[in-house]
């Protein structure tokens, strides 16, 4: 089981990749059923704080789980198993 409730962050210099990436997280969620807190960070030291030195990064509940990549939607759907601690979470590739 997924929670149901996740604060999920892009930073983003306003780049293509970065709303890419935003619209895949959107995505995600809604495919897993999950009513995320979405936020897109475009202050340069709110992404510092979180230690991204490259755009887009993806946060998830506070912690950073992507950096530089565009992810699509399963991607996406993966990492937030992991953060959530779902057993059935398997990386393949």
């Amino acid at each position: 089981m997924v929670a149901k409730e996740l604060d999920i962050a892009v930073t983003t210099g306003n780049s293509y990749t970065a709303a890419m990436t935003a619209q895949a997280t959107l995505k995600a969620a809604k495919m897993m059923g999950i009513d995320a807190e979405f936020c897109k960070v475009t202050e340069i030291k709110k992404i510092m704080e979180y230690g991204a030195m490259l755009t887009p990064a993806l946060a998830i509940n506070g912690k950073i789980v992507s950096v530089g990549r565009v992810l699509n939607p399963d991607e996406i759907k993966k990492l937030i198993l992991k953060e959530m601690g779902n057993p059935d979470y398997r990386i393949y590739g």
